[in-house]
């Protein structure tokens, strides 16, 4: 939620911010600012192909044409650890 997309081997401080509980107007500019980012990398919504790991407060407001959701039916954390421990 802090940083948006952020590339597979960049190493993240602990930080607490998420996007529960935020107001839809709020979700929809960071859903934005991920496209934004998305299109400075040359990552096209619209055409490339996606395999989501991320809750439904990341997901919904992103235009994802070609995408797995790999948490659908997960409504909380627990949920996708849940999920997440079974893929492996």
């Amino acid at each position: 939620a802090k940083y948006g997309l952020v590339p597979i081997d960049e190493v993240l401080c602990p930080y607490d911010e998420t996007l529960k509980g935020k107001k839809a107007n709020v979700i929809k500019n960071w859903a934005a600012k991920v496209i934004k980012q998305m299109g400075k990398i040359g990552i096209d919504p619209q055409n490339d192909t996606f395999i989501v790991f991320a809750g439904e407060n990341y997901r919904k407001y992103l235009p994802l044409a070609n995408a797995t959701n790999m948490f659908a039916g997960c409504s909380g954390i627990g949920e996708i650890l849940k999920k997440l421990n079974q893929l492996i």
